[in-house]
């Protein structure tokens, strides 16, 4: 699955993968096909073009986060209004916003979410501890609102499926969600080591 965009496949295929690939083909194309019709009905033909990239682009959007966050992020990261930004020269998606509220942005590198705080708030209201978490000690609360790197030695519990370069969530004993960041150690490391940044915040409270 990583990265989305990277197919590695032989120059020739033998008679059963050709048939195979061809019948997963065609069953594709007739779920598609379902869908626009159902998507267009009734639209201008401008209309309908927008409407099939619309469905296209969140479909994809909730597809990422369900893989990168957890099955039902996308529910809870997408609620309300969704407006897709995209980059004028790639067309490449770059920003989500819901209710007017910047969610996420995708990297361009790997085609995975950065959260911004209203995003991680959402998933902080959804998932229960320790899922997506980094808890701090109460003495590097401020520091943190202040948007300071989470030190080591101030890591109280971990998710211990988070990964360094993963996304997080940082909050303090109670749970009460901090801001969002991005793991540089596993769980293993942020409790043993006593030096050195466990978590680079992204967003400050000021």
């Amino acid at each position: 699955m990583y990265p989305f965009a990277q197919s590695v496949i032989p120059e020739q295929t033998d008679p059963a993968t050709t048939k195979t690939a061809r019948l997963r083909r065609k069953t594709i194309l007739q779920h598609q096909t379902l869908h626009y019709k159902q998507d267009v009905k009734g639209h201008s033909p401008r209309d309908q073009q927008n409407t099939i990239n619309t469905k296209y682009d969140i479909r994809r959007i909730s597809a990422v986060a369900d893989m990168q966050f957890g099955l039902s992020a996308a529910q809870a990261l997408f609620k309300g209004k969704i407006r897709i930004v995209k980059s004028k020269k790639t067309q490449k998606i770059r920003n989500v916003y819901a209710d007017e509220h910047h969610i996420v942005s995708m990297r361009a590198h790997d085609g995975l979410f950065t959260l911004k705080k209203e995003g991680g708030q959402r998933l902080h209201d959804r998932f229960p501890s320790p899922q997506l978490r980094v808890i701090v000690h109460d003495d590097a609360v401020p520091f943190v609102k202040e948007g300071k790197s989470v030190f080591a030695k101030f890591v109280l519990e971990c998710d211990p499926n988070l990964l360094p370069y993963d996304e997080c969530l940082i909050v303090d004993s109670q749970d009460t969600f901090l801001t969002v960041g991005r793991c540089v150690l596993n769980r293993q490391e942020m409790l043993a080591f006593s030096t050195g940044i466990a978590a680079k915040t992204r967003e400050s409270n000021k």
